[in-house]
């Protein structure tokens, strides 16, 4: 048995997954390695919940089964902050563990809070 709760990490190795799909059209089950495939299918629905990829439920009776086909702009915008290691790192800093508790639309505030704040710096 699996214990769902929402996974930062995951949500992560999801977004890049389907940033590097060169099948951005076609639907697609996701194996991310080391993670069960509900696990996997339960982050799908949460991001698409929140808007930030293109999923659907397969509605099949017997499994819990979602796809994902694309990111959505704003998808884009959180991998983009979820990417840049010096950002999450410091995401992770403020946040700690909570970070998988906090809402993905704050995640993204707070993204684009520090990645702002990272080309500030880079770029005086």
């Amino acid at each position: 048995m699996i214990t769902i709760k929402r996974d930062m990490e995951l949500f992560r190795k999801i977004l890049i997954k389907l940033e590097e799909d060169e099948s951005p059209s076609q639907w697609k089950s996701l194996d991310i390695e080391g993670v069960e495939d509900t696990l996997v299918s339960y982050h799908i629905k949460l991001l698409t919940e929140a808007g930030m990829i293109d999923g659907k439920d397969k509605q099949l009776d017997q499994y819990f089964w979602w796809q994902a086909r694309n990111l959505t702009s704003q998808g884009h915008d959180l991998l983009d902050s979820l990417r840049n290691d010096t950002v999450y790192n410091k995401m992770k800093e403020i946040l700690g563990e909570k970070i998988s508790q906090v809402p993905l639309s704050e995640i993204l505030k707070l993204g684009t809070k520090l990645t702002n704040q990272w080309l500030s710096n880079l770029f005086g």
